[in-house]
Order: C-alpha cells, then sequence, then structure tokens
C-alpha cells in the first residue's frame, strides 16, 4: 500500500536552504514594494483590517513561483483559495468533550477557501471570485457591529443573514489579538532585503505578562481534560487523570452523568462579555491560545501538531504545539519586517494537510471523517493485518489536553481477524525514553507462558490480549527540536496498539465484581515480584472478559508499568485520586520516592473503596466528597484521603457514604484494609503515607518490605474466607 505520507514530501530536488529562504525574500520585497493593495493601512486593533491585508497578501502571493518551492495553481475562477483568513469573533466555535459542550471564539481563524465559501455562502449558492470571498473574510458575522459609531471604512458587511458556523475540524490555525500600549511602526516606503537587516533582540511572551484585549471578552470555560482511558474497552467513568493537567481555564472534572466530567467554574455557558472593569481577572493569552490548540488536538485524531499566532500591535509571535511542549517563535514585526512575514504565508499557502499537522495514517483530511484509512499491521508472525478505526463511534474515548499521552480509545474492524471478536484501538503518544508498552507486555507474556515462574496461572488470560500495533516513527517531537537545537527530554512518538475488547470491571457486582478484582489484585502481585512493575493501579485499568461462562479479572493499561526496579521518563506515574499517600507528597512529587509494592497494594485498596462508594448496579453514582478528589492537585487530593481515612471508624454507618448496590460487602471488606492501615497510623507510621507496619513499630515510605509479606499484611483472600 502506498504511504499517504509520502504526498506531504516534495520531491522536486530541494536547494540550499538558505539559499531558498534568500530567493523567497528577494520575492516578496518585490510584492511589498509593488504597487497593489498591500501598501493598505494595517490597524492591528482591529483585525478585519488585517484580515483584509493578509488575504491581499494571498492573492498576490499565489502567482509567486520560487525553485524548490511547491506551486500554488489557483485554478478556473470563480476558484477557492488554498488558504484564508477569516474573521470568526464573536462567533462561537463548539465542541463536545465526553458528553461536556465547550465553546471558544477566536477573534480570527484560517480555513480553506472552500471553507470560507460555505461559511459566507450560508447555503445560498452564491458564487463569489476569489476578491469577493477574501473581502468577506474579513467582516463579522450578523448580530454584532463591525465598526464603532466614530469610524468609517470601505470593509462594509454584506454578507447574507445566515452563515454556516465553522468547526474546530476545520480549523487549520488561530489567531489572537491582544492590544499593546506600545505604538505601532509605520511601514517604511520600500523594503530592502530583509536578510541584509540586523535580526532584532529575540522578544517572547511570558505568561505574566499583562496584554490588554481589544473587546474585553471574558475567556470561556475549559471543560475537563480526562486524561487517558482503558484500551480495550468503552472505559468507566473514572477514567485516569493525567499527573500533567491541562492548566486552561476552567479545568476540573467530576461526574455528570455516566460519562463526563463537570468545569471547576461556571462552564462554557457563561457569558461571552463583560465590563470593562472586570477585566483584570481575564486569562493571559498564552493560556487562551492553549485553549484553542487543546480543541483542535481534540478535533483530529493523532494530530501532531497545532499552529497558533498571537498578535500584540504590531508584533506576531508564532506558537507550535505538540503532545510534548509548546515551542514559541521570537516575534515578528510584521510592518518593519513585511517581507519575511510575507515568506510565512507563502508557505503556509502551500502546506497540505499534513504540513497542517494531521497525521495522513488515521485522520488525514479536514473534512468530517467517521473511519480511518485502512492501516496496515503486521502480528508477532508478520503476518498483515488490516485495521480500520471507528472514529466517530459512540463507544470511542477522546481525549482533550495539550501535553502528555493524549490516550484516545477506538472500536477497530479488520477483514481478517472479522471472526475472532471484537477489537478495539489505543492511539496515544508514549515517552520515547520509557520502555514502551509492547515490550512491556512481551514480558508479561513471557511470564505467563514460562511453567517455571511460581502463580503464573494468576497472569495468564488476566492480561489484556495484544493483536498487534504501529510505532510512527516520523511523528516524534524530538525531530523538531533537533533541528531547532532545544532539548528533547521528555519526546514523546506516537502509537496504534490493538487489542482484544475488554469490558470495565465497574460494570460488574456482588461475586462477580469480588472474583475479577481479586484476580487483578493477584496478577499484579505475580507480575511484580517477576519484574514487572504495573504502578497505575485505578478503576479504569481493571477490566474482565468472559471464558467458558466465567467472570475473568484483567490487569489493563501497562503505558506506564516499567521492567525491574530502573524508572524511565519525565512523567510522574499514577491516577491521582488512587495513588498511595506516600506518593501524594511534595518529596514524592519531585521524584524522590521510589515506587514500591506496597504503594500499588495501596492503590488496590482505594480503588475496592472507591468503586464501592461510586457505582451502584454497575452504573456511577454521585458522591460530592470523593468527587473532589477528581479536581484538586495531588498535595490537596493526599489530605482529603486523610481526612476519609480519619472517618474509617465509621464507613460502615456513615450517611455521606452510603454503599452502591451490589457493593455493600465489598466495602466491608474495603473497610477492613482501611482499619488495619489506619491502626498503623495511629502505632505512629509516618505521615505522609500509610506503610506498611515494621516489627519496630515504625514506618519508612522509603524502605522497601519484602512484597510478599506486604502481600499477606495488606490482604484477606476475600473468596475463600468470609469476613463477620
Amino acid at each position: 500500500m502506498d504511504n499517504p505520507r509520502q504526498d506531504c514530501i516534495n520531491k522536486s530536488p530541494s536547494p540550499d536552504t538558505e539559499s531558498l529562504f534568500k530567493q523567497l525574500l528577494e520575492k516578496m520585497v518585490d510584492v511589498c514594494n509593488g504597487n497593489s493593495e498591500s501598501s493598505k493601512k494595517v490597524e492591528a486593533a482591529l483585525y478585519p483590517h488585517f484580515v483584509s491585508a493578509v488575504n491581499t497578501a494571498l492573492l498576490c502571493l499565489e502567482l509567486v513561483d520560487v525553485p524548490g518551492t511547491r506551486p500554488c495553481s489557483p485554478g478556473t475562477r470563480p476558484y477557492s483559495p488554498p488558504v484564508c483568513f477569516h474573521v470568526n469573533d464573536p462567533s462561537f466555535l463548539k465542541q463536545v468533550h465526553q458528553g461536556q459542550l465547550s465553546e471558544r471564539k477566536p477573534d480570527v481563524v484560517v480555513v480553506s477557501g472552500s471553507d470560507a465559501r460555505n461559511h459566507v455562502a450560508g447555503g445560498t449558492g452564491d458564487i463569489l471570485q476569489p476578491e469577493e470571498l477574501l473581502l468577506k473574510a474579513a467582516t463579522k458575522p450578523p448580530g454584532s457591529e463591525l465598526f464603532s459609531n466614530n469610524e468609517t471604512s470601505t470593509l462594509k458587511p454584506t454578507l447574507k443573514p445566515t452563515l454556516k458556523p465553522f468547526e474546530w475540524r476545520n480549523i487549520r490555525m488561530f489567531v489572537e489579538f491582544k492590544i499593546s500600549t506600545k505604538k505601532m511602526a509605520k511601514p517604511p516606503s520600500s523594503y530592502p532585503l530583509s536578510s541584509q537587516r540586523p535580526l532584532p533582540k529575540p522578544q517572547y511572551l511570558t505568561m505574566d505578562q499583562q496584554v490588554e484585549e481589544n473587546d474585553a471578552r471574558q475567556s470561556e470555560a475549559l471543560p475537563a481534560a480526562p486524561a487517558s482511558a482503558s484500551a480495550n474497552s468503552k472505559p468507566p467513568s473514572d477514567t485516569r487523570r493525567s499527573s500533567r493537567l491541562l492548566s486552561l481555564p476552567g479545568a476540573g472534572t467530576s461526574q455528570s452523568g455516566s460519562n463526563s466530567r463537570k468545569r471547576s467554574s461556571e462552564g462554557a455557558h457563561s457569558e461571552p462579555k463583560r465590563q470593562k472593569s472586570e477585566s483584570k481577572g481575564r486569562h493571559p493569552v498564552i493560556v487562551q491560545a492553549g485553549g484553542y490548540a487543546a480543541e483542535m488536538f481534540a478535533a483530529h485524531t493523532g494530530r501532531q501538531h497545532v499552529l497558533g499566532l498571537v498578535v500584540v500591535g504590531d508584533l506576531l509571535y508564532i506558537w507550535r504545539y505538540d503532545r510534548q511542549s509548546a515551542i514559541q517563535c521570537s516575534a515578528l514585526n510584521f510592518i518593519e519586517d513585511l517581507p519575511r512575514f510575507l515568506v510565512l504565508l507563502f508557505a503556509m499557502q502551500r502546506f497540505q494537510d499534513c504540513h497542517w499537522g494531521l497525521n495522513p495514517n488515521i485522520d488525514p483530511k479536514f473534512e468530517a471523517c467517521s473511519r480511518s484509512p485502512t492501516m496496515t499491521f503486521h502480528d508477532q508472525q508478520g503476518k498483515e493485518i488490516d485495521i480500520e478505526l471507528e472514529l466517530s463511534s459512540d463507544e470511542r474515548r477522546t481525549h482533550f489536553g495539550l501535553n502528555g499521552r493524549a490516550t484516545n480509545v477506538f472500536p477497530a474492524a479488520s477483514e481478517t481477524l472479522s471472526s475472532e471478536g471484537p477489537l478495539i484501538a489505543k492511539v496515544f503518544w508514549a515517552e520515547e525514553s520509557r520502555k514502551s508498552e509492547p515490550d512491556i507486555l512481551q514480558k508479561v507474556y513471557e511470564i505467563a507462558g514460562n511453567k517455571n515462574v511460581k502463580g503464573r496461572d494468576d497472569v495468564e488470560g488476566h492480561v489484556p490480549a495484544m493483536v498487534c500495533y504501529q510505532k510512527y516513527l516520523h511523528t516524534s517531537t524530538a525531530l523538531i527540536r533537533k533541528r531547532l537545537g532545544l532539548n528533547v527530554n521528555g519526546s514523546r512518538v506516537l502509537y496504534v496498539i490493538v487489542f482484544r475488547k475488554l469490558e470495565p470491571i465497574t460494570a460488574l457486582t456482588g461475586d462477580d465484581f469480588l472474583r475479577a478484582w481479586w484476580d487483578t489484585v493477584r496478577c499484579h502481585f505475580v507480575l511484580w515480584t517477576n519484574g514487572v512493575r504495573h504502578r497505575d493501579v485505578s478503576p479504569s485499568n481493571l477490566m474482565y472478559r468472559i471464558v467458558n461462562g466465567m467472570i475473568v479479572g484483567v490487569l489493563n493499561d501497562f503505558d506506564l508499568a516499567s521492567l525491574g526496579g530502573g524508572v524511565t521518563g519525565t512523567e510522574r506515574t499514577g491516577t491521582v485520586p488512587f495513588m498511595a499517600l506516600g506518593l501524594l507528597t511534595e518529596k514524592a512529587l519531585r521524584g524522590e520516592v521510589m515506587h514500591l509494592y506496597e504503594h500499588d497494594a495501596e492503590s488496590f485498596i482505594w480503588v475496592l473503596t472507591w468503586i464501592s462508594l461510586r457505582y451502584s448496579n454497575g452504573q456511577p453514582m454521585k458522591n460530592k466528597a470523593l468527587d473532589k478528589w477528581l479536581i484538586v492537585d495531588a498535595v490537596t487530593c493526599r489530605e482529603k484521603k486523610w481526612d476519609f481515612l480519619g472517618q474509617s471508624d465509621s464507613l460502615l454507618d456513615n450517611e455521606d457514604y452510603p454503599p452502591g448496590k451490589g457493593h455493600e460487602f465489598h466495602l466491608r471488606i474495603a473497610y477492613t484494609y482501611l482499619s488495619v492501615h489506619d491502626a498503623r497510623r495511629k502505632r505512629g507510621s509516618h505521615p505522609d503515607s500509610l506503610g506498611v507496619h515494621q516489627d519496630t513499630g515504625s514506618v519508612k515510605s522509603t524502605e522497601s518490605e519484602d512484597p510478599k509479606a506486604v502481600f499477606r499484611k495488606s490482604f484477606i483472600d476475600p473468596i475463600h474466607k468470609q469476613l463477620d
């Protein structure tokens, strides 16, 4: 099968990069010094004028040809330009994340000419020439005044009363404007070759930099950013929340129905405008821009990067986001150095979809896509397997956020494996310095198949069945950083792993649940004692399958696991509400506490307690006190869990913590486990950990006790021993 990425590569002979850039600058100087409409005055405070000027420049650039660059063929009139800057404010772009609506309104968006045509025509079928189309893109949608009463302009809105709104799927790039108190530079009468001008001192936007917004808009609230989901199922609502939570407006979590999270602020339906006297509480432009980038990532599975522009006065800042971090270019004065700005526009005008960051293998087009292209994987025997991802399935679990693994889970289809049961595909960005999940699973399968391993039966059949996987080396976030001379530490690369489908353990009740939970405890223990450290025990990682009519618990999701005692990578491992107290201290968060078996054993107890109190007959139920564990930082979560532990003496008759139906007996078991740990605490345990009781009566969370001893002291077999 042809590699779709090849379409993104210019196969023509490539000249020296510096020479090509100089040729481009010379061409841009010709454009800037010409008598075209590019000499029109630009007022950055009024972005309609900016859009008009940029679109006029794009029309001029269509005819510029430089050897070694991709040509731009306008086509037969009336044609649609390749790209178009379009005023968006005050229109909202809407998107749903895990059942929760998000509404945002970037000032300006970059879309294709065909999308712009559909937008301004509003379904009327009007045929516009390119010049008309690009001019109308500079006007605002109906319902808002383009100019104040004391302004005049030739850019009068002539749009139809109905406009087709943009969707985040349409957006190539966002542009956000801020007013600067600094007076803008006057354009020179002519432009010398930019390469002969000394480069200005680099300037960068910082988080605490104060810039005013020209219409004092209130930033929209951001829905919660659920991090990764279980890879083999339609996950339960208690999904993992990344340790690197998105620090954006309104980022918070709670349950809303069975599959959503509540904002920590009032939400996306708050008033879009407020008085200027309230403007001091607005979020920094960097935060606003990050919110737009997160929306664009969420709109396209596997998107590799997002571009955004922030315009402050006459300075333009280019931002490039990927799953490792954001890269900010130093400011470009687009008035004093207009030719260099036109080089940027020239390049963007010739971008293909992959150059905007779309992944050609998974979600290659800006149009709506219900399925991925057919991908060819290979199983362990080298057999080819066709895989398609059902991107619009109701069972999908998508990610909202900027950095990190950004796990998305989709049902998968395969003609080759059509008779072998349902499949699920996990799409995520793994940290390259970590041992990969496929490598970890190969070690797990070796343990399960080794007859000399004591307890291997507790592993065999109790781990996920990986069918095939693909690592996309060309997506590594280290590539651009190496070219720019930046630190590559923490770089990520895209994986797609296909598994046999599993079901969430939270759907079970009664003996079925208890057996499945105990299966995962025993599986985890055997793996740990044989060198596989899972280190991320949470409800979303405990699953089950049915084998010969029997419920079989499965320990799932090994993307944060490690082999042996060594730890690699820069991410803190674990899911905060279920992490051991000893791992939620500031010292532990700095990486100064070793992750021990006792920490994962404690996580199993927190998971058992959580599910007993948060699920009823397989459905999630609300508990305000426990919900707060999901939305606070790690140290605050530890404090809340300590408070909860202090109430464990009355847990069985506490009105604030009623057990869910089907979990009454499970809460009694959890109570027993918690009581044992609380007794150790009262005997003088380390205040930062439940820990494990030593003969001396003291506990040190950084000293390792034999996992077998920890297992015996932490757990009572709930299957073979009945509690009174």
